[in-house]
């Protein structure tokens, strides 16, 4: 990209740069090839931008652009961005040392890689909505996920699998998944291992049914391409497979590739191709999590300026590699007796698909419509022998092309695949108090009809569904709060992983933080499809670091047990750890006193829908006060005595309280 368009000095050169340069960048360069290009853009410092596709470049509806030069004349006037504000921008982002390089956990550069997009991600989410006042993480229970644990997950559930395809020793499979390359030493493959192990992986599929800013997808393809290093080194066996039964588009790119030597080009194009997937309820997150996989993508390119756009590969389309749905609400009636009967056009649907991956600009406008046409053909099919009903609607409304969220998720409608050996993710921790809307249209579900509970978490339904969604001895890895183990709404939830799964590994993280902004204890349990509760599960307990988590050996850090899983359902519980911290005499808590909930405290803080109410600026205390808001209330001794020391569960520890110095108003009827 040129210095002099794309700059802190290039802002200096143009006028109206948003519009001057931005957009043509977007629009009329990085989504065209250079021999499509307006003779604007074909010449000057314009003419070096090399082709990227990707559909990441093509203008949507919000973005206020359009080919048609009557129309942009007046979307010129719709979207105006001072110059200052982009100069202030850039000004920052200069003094910052960016690589496009996704670094592991075990190679940190002194620079901001794309994990950064995470953290956007995350600080996005937290945005106040004008319209409600509230944060869009606070809705939608989005956190971004700390490494550490990404890691550890995708090392744990791809041991699952692995061991389960092809029975190598544990020790060598645990050897070739670590990034520590002397325990290979000690632990040799046998020769045929090697081709068991690449046969695995280029067939595993894996799911996020969460994805956020595609953490855990971009975790698997890194692990992924990390073990396949070490098994193909010169990259031959991936070739052969990645060749087969390709279109020829794709086939093209990955030979060039391989006599260039760019290995890692191909493993990754082949694991975003056929190996990862991810859903997500919000277009952004989607958005995140494909510019994600171009990213890892477009740091295995090299500039090769006498090579036709400059050497560099377009960029594949994710359309049907990450989808804006709703990953809890299953299609509408029995598949078999409509979608899935019409198996001709089933198959030129995933045909289609594959096509999809590679296309060029105007190329994918016109599988677009054919997409469109083969759609349209099935679902007339669909009511020529059944009739219109809620399935053959429901299809007939789907655009994947589409910023739009679809209210349902299908995988095999989506992706072209039935089920999934590893579902991984961190799901959304949302409270049914507050968020009635979301919870009852799950609640109105097939799968809320089942599995809906009294007090129970929005997280719960996604482990509920994700065992549907994982084939028989798959894995499913999850990080969420602890509290659901004994808690009283997770009954159901209990008695369904008593009855289709068994703990393979749980870690209780415990007062360790792992998100900023959610208060209580969590822990990462990674789960095996078998009913078979005479296997064993490792529990660790951390004390002191995240970075304990991958520890095989008991320390004053970590401490570890091993069960059967048969010995950790109890009563209709789970229960890991039988002690009672070693405290003489003590007892618990439940067997002195009956907790239905917590306080139930008033709206804690002014929101932006309260200032019609209220003169008090956002964020003050409303029902919740810190004490400089408690001494500005001037209550007298009568009102003081409603006034009660507020703890949340951020504020409780083992053995112990901390002080917050918040106050609850403690305002009833009766008072």
């Amino acid at each position: 990209m040129p210095k002099e368009l794309l700059s802190l000095q290039g802002i200096e050169k143009y006028s109206d740069y948003y519009h001057s340069v931005l957009e043509p960048i977007f629009f009329e360069v990085l989504n065209k090839q250079i021999k499509s290009r307006r003779d604007t853009f074909a010449t000057g410092h314009f003419s070096s931008i090399p082709y990227l596709n990707g559909g990441l470049f093509s203008p949507d509806y919000d973005d206020y652009f359009s080919y048609n030069e009557s129309k942009q004349t007046i979307f010129h006037n719709t979207v105006i961005i001072p110059d200052e504000w982009i100069k202030e921008l850039f000004a920052f982002l200069e003094t910052y040392n960016f690589t496009i390089d996704e670094n592991v956990s075990f190679d940190e550069e002194l620079s901001i890689d794309p994990e950064m997009l995470g953290r956007i991600f995350e600080n996005l989410l937290a945005e106040i909505n004008p319209e409600t006042g509230e944060s869009a993480r606070k809705s939608t229970g989005s956190y971004y996920t700390p490494r550490v644990v990404v890691d550890y997950m995708v090392d744990e559930s791809l041991f699952v699998y692995l061991k389960n395809k092809t029975s190598i020793d544990d020790h060598k499979l645990r050897a070739v998944i670590s990034y520590d390359l002397e325990d290979n030493l000690s632990n040799p493959l046998a020769d045929d291992e090697f081709g068991k192990i690449i046969d695995s992986l280029s067939a595993i599929k894996i799911l996020d049914p969460a994805c956020g800013s595609g953490a855990f997808p971009i975790g698997a393809l890194q692990k992924i391409v990390f073990i396949l290093q070490q098994v193909d080194p010169d990259g031959h066996k991936w070739f052969e497979k990645q060749i087969i039964n390709t279109a020829p588009e794709i086939k093209r790119v990955i030979e060039r590739e391989f006599a260039n030597k760019n290995f890692n080009y191909i493993r990754k194009l082949g694991v975003i191709r056929e190996n990862i997937f991810g859903v997500d309820i919000q277009p952004i997150a989607t958005e995140i999590s494909r510019l994600r996989c171009f990213l890892t993508l477009i740091v295995e390119e090299s500039i090769h300026d006498e090579l036709e756009n400059r050497g560099i590969e377009p960029l594949p389309n994710l359309d049907f590699k990450f989808v804006t749905a709703n990953t809890l609400i299953e299609l509408p009636g029995t598949k078999e007796q409509t979608l899935f009967k019409d198996r001709e056009r089933i198959e030129q649907l995933r045909e289609l698909r594959t096509q999809f991956f590679s296309s060029t600009n105007s190329e994918r406008q016109r599988l677009q419509l054919e997409f469109k046409e083969l759609q349209n053909q099935m679902l007339d099919r669909m009511i020529e022998t059944r009739g219109s009903d809620e399935i053959t609607r429901t299809l007939s409304t789907w655009n994947p092309f589409s910023h739009k969220v679809t209210g349902w998720f299908d995988p095999e409608w989506m992706f072209g695949i039935e089920s999934f050996d590893i579902v991984i993710g961190n799901p959304p921790y949302i409270k049914e108090r507050g968020n009635k809307d979301k919870f009852e249209t799950v609640h109105a579900s097939p799968l809320g009809k089942k599995y809906k509970k009294g007090k129970m978490d929005f997280w719960y339904y996604f482990l509920h569904r994700c065992i549907d969604l994982v084939f028989a001895k798959g894995a499913i890895a999850f990080i969420t709060p602890s509290y659901w183990i004994q808690g009283e709404g997770s009954s159901k939830l209990i008695e369904h992983i008593k009855k289709e799964l068994i703990f393979r590994q749980v870690i209780n993280i415990g007062e360790l933080k792992v998100f900023e902004a959610v208060a209580g204890h969590h822990m990462v349990a990674v789960y095996e499809k078998v009913n078979d509760d005479s296997q064993f599960l490792t529990y660790k307990n951390l004390i002191d670091s995240l970075e304990d988590l991958n520890s095989s050996f008991e320390t004053d850090r970590v401490r570890i047990h091993t069960f059967k899983n048969s010995e950790v359902f109890q009563s209709g519980k789970i229960l890991f750890d039988n002690t009672d911290g070693g405290l003489s005499g003590s007892v618990k808590l439940g067997s002195q006193y009956f907790v239905s909930q917590g306080v139930v405290e008033g709206t804690d803080k002014v929101a932006r829908k309260h200032t019609d109410l209220v003169k008090e600026p956002l964020g003050s205390g409303i029902f919740v006060v810190n004490e400089e808001e408690l001494v500005a209330l001037q209550l007298d001794d009568r009102e003081k005595k409603f006034v009660k020391s507020y703890i949340d569960s951020s504020d409780v520890f083992k053995y112990g309280l901390r002080d917050s110095h918040k106050h609850l108003l403690y305002i009833t009827k009766q008072n």
